[in-house]
């Protein structure tokens, strides 16, 4: 079942991945052809400044589960780096307790918002910002998955097992 989990996990991963990066190469071209059109046009195209901000929040909010199944969210470890492995799983374990609590005050907090900006159009651009905050919720949903199989894999280790997961770390390494 724990390998079923984790091929789905892996696909997943893959998708996400393709996902970021295209977002991100849209926001980037958006951004470039409203620095073009201002500065050597002095033109500027109005409805390309509420895309790039708009895909940028949602790369954002996307990027928290990445950021966890990369192990590359923002943590400050120095200190718990310095104690053995078991007393690592249990600071991480603790923290991953108070994410989870952060991300689904979060994530209600955050539909609320959503629901009620649901139809409330940007300037411009005719998408509803409900639409676009739902980035929030999806984004913290997926860290909260994430964060779960991490905790999964510091509660193997604090038993004296093998994790299965290995977020962070390169297949086959």
């Amino acid at each position: 079942m724990v390998r079923i989990i984790k091929k789905i996990v892996s696909t997943f991963g893959k998708m996400e991945e393709w996902v970021l990066t295209i977002l991100f190469m849209l926001a980037f071209t958006i951004i470039l052809i409203q620095a073009v059109s201002r500065y050597v046009f002095n033109s500027p195209i109005i409805w390309t400044d509420e895309i790039s901000v708009t895909l940028q929040m949602i790369l954002g909010f996307l990027g928290i589960g990445y950021g966890i199944r990369m192990k590359t969210h923002i943590k400050v470890d120095t200190l718990s780096k310095k104690f053995p492995e078991k007393v690592q799983a249990i600071i991480n374990l603790a923290c991953g307790v108070l994410f989870i609590i952060a991300a689904v005050i979060t994530i209600q907090y955050g539909l609320k918002y959503a629901m009620t900006n649901w139809n409330i159009k940007f300037g411009t651009f005719k998408l509803g910002k409900g639409k676009t905050f739902m980035a929030l919720p999806i984004g913290y949903g997926l860290g909260i998955i994430y964060m779960l199989f991490d905790m999964y894999d510091d509660f193997l280790v604090l038993i004296g097992r093998e994790p299965v997961f290995h977020f962070g770390k390169e297949e086959g390494a």
